[in-house]
């Protein structure tokens, strides 16, 4: 070659066989394996040799791994390589050249060993130069070849595409082929078995052998299980096809006759096996302890999804009755569902009369039976049908408990189904149950339970004290010989009471508390009287025990808090005053009431600021979390509570039935809390009033911390209004914003003020005219003609609804305004003033405040409702509310001065509770104590001969449990009747009484508007001002503040006496008892000449005790309040009479029965309020609650 030096010839060896390619002795060329082929010979290469034709090879494997070196292009030579010299062949013989010939191809084995390389041109000026388009068949090419572009890949890819093709269409090919071949060979075999069975057939009838006698012995110990398994068992489709031929109606009627009864005694073991195996497992047996678990364990829900895996039989056979393939492919699936549940039920009703081991689910349902009221008629039905329990079973057979429980280790199983048997009489007879047993006290703590167990009952309690065993754990002697009749076993009712009442024991031991109790009042007719037998009204007392939420035991200790009162200060007319910062805020606050109204009641386009409106709400830091409160009810005890000594014995029998007796040395050790309406309250403070200097430990009710019921409180306020705006009849005209004026307006019942409505009736109305002004006033600052407008208009934004809001509190709800007129009235003349003006104002103040006050209660802000309290405290007072006024004050000082920082905290995270674990949600604890009345007087009580205190005592601690059960049946039985009843529409009220709000234009000043000569007491005064002016008036000695004062202090000085009975107070230190010393030697505080003479019993009344009191700064007689006396309340609630304590004081400040008024529905959310909260997604008032007028409690 002409281009460069010679390379010495590389030597190739070849194969004599030429079963092979040749293979160089040097290193394989260095060139990538990548490298595109070579197309075209470089100018001035020289020519390969050819092979010679006598002896041909493939040229190909020749040159496969021919040595190309690269050109030096600095130095002149071809840029494309060249080999250095042709590589010399030997000469193949004959013999090999015809071998070599007759094998083109190198065999597949060889050729895979040898690992083959195709030779690739790659001139220099390819290196590093990427490929595109490179796969396991296609070296691909350079990036900057000219060759690259679409056409070529789509080329690529339709050749892919079409090899895909042929390659599916010979796998079609093959795989016809393969299944045809399978079927020939199918046939075939189904051929050679079709004559073997036939010849077997001949076979049986040539020796008379039947097809029984055959199947007989081959399933018989003639063939083993194995073989039989092989034979028949081992395809499914074999057993179901035998088995369903033999019925088939292919077989004569006799026939199939006969073998149906054969499969029918089959099923029938089958079915048998399945209901054993179910009772075995014990999945339907009611648990042991009849408790919480025992009526919310079984969810009736799953019957379906529990029953299927145990007795798939007996579900698949009753699934077949109830359901059609036609109904398969039509019915929807909740439909499908249905069946499934109705078979299940099925299912256990059959297993439940097989065995009382299954009768879970009959108990259940017979106790739902029992709270909807089903009379003893219907549930004896339903026992007959297997569906309930039978009423003896719920009920028991012979008189009740007296209170005492049941011990757990006692054996008592549950009353048999069968009511016409006798009763079980080996059965245990159950002994009281120690409360040391129950809540485990210290060995204290059963001090002289001597003297409890010789001590007799109160006269008007049905409770007796329990019998206590002694610390070594004898029982005493049972000294009475007086023949017994032994009691028929309990039912699951009263195991479910023993069972509750022991689980408030248990709680009560081992969390801190609050007890709110309340009486009521039970109207037991009698159809056919006789002698001792006659209608009567009884009064009792039911109560209800609530763990404390966020509440630290060490907090709660009763020396802290009696040294903390010791050295409080008096409560300083500062402490009430309302300061221009506490006007501000409550300006905020009336403001976002006003908004909560607006965007609630003005129409949909309003609505769409309702996020805004909860998103900006002011809270406090007093505000309560959201959580759920724990509910236990306790027995209703049979003790008026109507007098001091009542409260005294309420308070020692509830204290007895949570396992903490009075008698203990340490009981009077922590603080517990007490809540109930105004007057047991005050009766309770008198007593502890009394009690000061002369007793001491448990009966100086030291550890008692009392709590307002502010549903109560709500109530004296709304009464207060009421009578304070109705105004006079006929007075439309001169006096057209008085509440009589818009009930006349709204064609309602008419209303007289000595005999006011029912609670709710008068707040709606109070309601309902506020959102009337609300929304006049929004289109006066506004100047819109009508709230559509207001809504529609692309102006009204969150700011600009805020500030329109601000103004309505400024201008027509600032009592500032009102006084303005009333003062040039009285320096001017009546041309100067307007009335009807000015008591508009001031009925929008005080409305606005109750609406703030409810609000705050469902939102759970503590610090909210103080704020409110703090002006209600004086308007109280001016609208001859005293006896509030003077327990608000007890309130603010208390939490101002009295209590410490943490009892002050826990008090205010536990006046409200929430059963339903919903933000605004919150009720105040007396209102949870009526519903909880309320379920037992129309729900739970006994009716006609068996209507008694100690079935009250039975079923009172089971309400809250029983509820439960009843949402769980509804929710999974019942209809979608929803959680709540459908709130009233007041679009066409409100728009009536904007129309004559606009029409007498009431809230624009037009001076020299008056009301009649004969209407002056219609000019409503400032409550809160005036109420100011009559707590302070009378000078430091002799005003209403001064006067709580002085009773405040000589509380003081009596508590740092040492008491006569009942030892020396724990929490008074040197320097308090000196004091306290002082105050005695003085005589001024001595403690009375016959403190010595009271009885033994620590919590007994001391003589007078039930007829002195502390000294009272209210009047004689206060005005009426909200009652329930007309004759539709009285249908309603059988109580019918009128409760007036020692004052006078009637209806709210009683102690009578609070009752609830119903409405059609009663199911309404979880817990017992389901209040309709006014939070966002509520859509009914806030204190509707269960589907009665939650708020509709009241005294008779």
């Amino acid at each position: 070659m002409s281009g460069g030096g010679k390379r010495p010839v590389t030597p190739v060896s070849w194969p004599l066989d030429g079963s092979d390619r040749p293979r160089p002795s040097s290193p394989l060329s260095s060139l990538p394996n990548t490298s595109p082929p070579r197309t075209s010979p470089t100018p001035g290469e020289a020519p390969l040799p050819q092979a010679s034709t006598s002896a041909s090879h493939p040229f190909d494997i020749l040159m496969e791994d021919a040595v190309y070196s690269f050109g030096n292009e600095s130095e002149g030579s071809q840029a494309s390589p060249s080999p250095a010299d042709p590589r010399e062949l030997p000469p193949l013989s004959a013999p090999t050249a015809l071998k070599a010939s007759s094998h083109p191809q190198p065999p597949s084995h060889a050729a895979a060993s040898a690992n083959p390389r195709k030779t690739k041109y790659l001139p220099r000026r390819y290196a590093n130069r990427p490929l595109i388009g490179v796969d396991s068949q296609d070296s691909g090419v350079y990036a900057t070849s000219p060759d690259r572009g679409p056409g070529t890949v789509d080329r690529q890819l339709k050749g892919q595409q079409r090899n895909r093709d042929l390659n599916e269409e010979k796998r079609e090919l093959k795989a016809r082929a393969k299944q045809d071949a399978t079927a020939l060979e199918a046939a075939k075999v189904a051929r050679e078995k079709e004559e073997a069975i036939n010849f077997i057939v001949e076979q049986l009838d040539e020796f008379d052998v039947t097809l029984g006698d055959l199947l007989a012995h081959t399933f018989g110990d003639g063939c083993d299980s194995r073989w039989r398994w092989k034979h028949f068992y081992k395809d499914s489709k074999n057993v179901s096809t035998v088995i369903s031929a033999m019925a088939s109606r292919r077989n004569p009627p006799q026939a199939r006759r006969k073998a149906e009864t054969a499969m029918v005694e089959v099923v029938s073991h089958v079915l048998e096996h399945e209901a054993a195996a179910v009772t075995k497992q014990g999945i339907l047996r009611p648990p042991a302890e009849v408790d919480e678990g025992f009526v919310s364990g079984l969810e009736l829900d799953k019957l379906p999804i529990l029953l299927s895996p145990l007795c798939p039989a007996i579900t698949k056979l009753l699934h077949s009755i109830a359901q059609t393939k036609r109904q398969l492919d039509h019915c929807t699936v909740r439909r499908l569902d249905h069946k499934k549940f109705i078979t299940a039920m099925c299912t256990t009703m059959l297993l439940g009369e097989r065995s009382q081991h299954n009768s879970w689910f009959q108990h259940i349902f017979g106790l739902y039976l029992y709270t909807q009221g089903a009379t003893r008629q219907l549930i004896t039905v339903l026992n007959h049908m297997s569906v309930s329990v039978s009423y003896a079973s719920l009920a028991g057979r012979g008189g009740k408990s007296d209170g005492s429980i049941w011990t757990e280790d006692e054996p008592v199983s549950l009353p048999t189904e069968d009511t016409t048997q006798e009763p079980d009489t080996t059965a245990t007879i159950p002994g009281r149950m120690a409360f040391s047993e129950v809540s485990a006290p210290a060995p204290n703590r059963v001090a002289s339970q001597q003297e409890a167990n010789g001590a007799e009952a109160t006269s008007g309690s049905a409770i007796h004290p329990p019998t206590v065993l002694p610390e070594n754990g004898d029982v005493p002697p049972n000294t009475n010989t007086t023949p017994k009749q032994q009691r028929a076993a309990p039912g699951t009712l009263e195991r479910l009471s023993w069972a509750m009442r022991r689980l408030s024991r248990q709680v009560a031991a081992s969390r801190p508390f609050m007890v709110v109790y309340d009486n009521i009042n039970m109207m037991w007719r009698i159809a056919e009287q006789v002698m001792g037998r006659t209608d009567s009204l009884q009064s009792g007392t039911c109560a209800t025990m609530i763990p404390l939420h966020a509440a630290d035991p060490s907090h709660l200790q009763t020396a802290v808090l009696a040294k903390r009162a010791d050295e409080a200060p008096e409560l300083d007319i500062n402490d009430v005053r309302l300061s221009p910062a506490y006007k501000t805020k409550l300006n905020e606050y009336l403001v976002f009431a006003v908004l909560r109204i607006i965007v609630r009641y003005g129409g949909e386009k309003l609505q769409s600021f309702r996020n805004e409106v909860y998103e900006n709400e002011p809270s406090t830091d007093d505000k309560i979390t959201t959580h759920q409160s724990d509910v236990h009810p306790l027995p209703a005890f049979h003790i008026d509570e109507s007098s001091k000594v009542g409260n005294a014995e309420v308070i020692k029998a509830i204290m007895e039935e949570l396992g903490e007796p009075t008698l203990a040395t340490d009981f009077a050790e922590k603080v517990r809390l007490v809540a109930g309406d105004q007057l047991s309250v005050a009766r309770l403070r008198e007593v502890a009033a009394t009690r000061a200097g002369n007793e001491g430990g448990a009966a100086s009710l030291r550890w008692a911390l009392f709590v307002p019921g502010l549903f109560h409180y709500k109530m004296a306020a709304t009464s207060g209004l009421l009578l304070a705006h109705l105004g006079k009849k006929n007075r439309d005209t001169t006096n057209p914003a008085s509440l009589h004026a818009h009930n006349t307006i709204l064609g309602r019942k008419p209303i007289v003020a000595t005999s006011l409505p029912p609670f709710r009736t008068g707040r709606d109305l109070i309601f309902v005219s506020l959102y009337a002004r609300i929304f006049h006033c929004l289109l006066l600052v506004s100047g819109k003609k009508s709230l559509e407008e207001y809504g529609n208009d692309p102006a009204t934004t969150w700011d600009s609804l805020k500030a329109h809001a601000e103004e309505i509190v400024r201008r027509f709800a600032d009592p500032e305004v009102a006084r303005e007129y009333r003062r040039a009235r009285d320096r001017y003349g009546a041309s100067q003033g307007d009335m009807v003006f000015e008591n508009a104002i001031l009925f929008m103040r005080d409305a606005l405040l109750l609406r703030e006050f409810t609000d705050a209660i469902k939102a759970g802000d503590s610090g909210r409702i103080l704020h409110v309290l703090e002006s209600w405290v004086h308007a109280y007072r001016a609208q001859g509310r005293t006896k509030y006024a003077h327990e608000t004050l007890h309130l603010l000082h208390n939490l101002k001065h009295v209590w410490p920082k943490e009892v002050r905290d826990t008090v205010l995270r536990n006046w409200l509770v929430n059963t339903t674990n919903r933000p605004y949600a919150f009720l105040e604890v007396d209102l949870l104590q009526e519903h909880l009345n309320y379920w037992i007087k129309n729900y739970f009580q006994a009716h006609g001969s068996n209507a008694s205190w100690p079935w009250l005592f039975t079923i009172s601690p089971c309400v809250g449990i029983l509820r439960t059960l009843a949402k769980q049946v509804h929710k999974a039985l019942g209809g979608k009747q929803g959680g709540r009843h459908a709130e009233p529409d007041l679009t066409n009220d409100i728009a009536e009484l904007m129309n004559s709000l606009s029409q007498h234009n009431v809230y624009i000043p037009q001076r020299g508007r008056e009301f009649d000569a004969d209407d002056d007491a219609s000019l409503v005064l400032d409550a809160v001002s005036a109420g100011m002016n009559k707590l302070i008036g009378g000078g430091k000695t002799s005003s209403p503040l001064a006067n709580y004062n002085t009773a405040f202090r000589t509380a003081q000085r009596s508590y740092r006496i040492e008491p006569l009975v009942g030892g020396k107070q724990k929490e008074i230190d040197s320097n308090t008892a000196s004091a306290g010393a002082n105050s005695a030697a003085d005589g001024t505080d001595a403690a009375p000449e016959d403190a010595a003479t009271a009885e033994d019993d620590d919590f007994a009344p001391a003589e007078g005790e039930d007829s002195e009191g502390v000294q009272s700064d209210d009047e004689p007689n206060e005005p009426p309040e909200v009652t329930f006396d007309d004759a539709e309340d009285v249908a309603l609630d059988d109580d019918g009479l009128s409760d007036q304590d020692a004052e006078g004081e009637s209806d709210l400040d009683s102690n009578a029965d609070s009752d609830i008024e119903l409405f059609e529905e009663e199911e309404d959310a979880e817990g017992f309020d389901s209040d309709k909260d006014d939070a966002p997604g509520g859509d009914a008032d806030e204190d509707d609650v269960s589907g009665f007028d939650s708020d509709t409690a009241r005294d008779v």
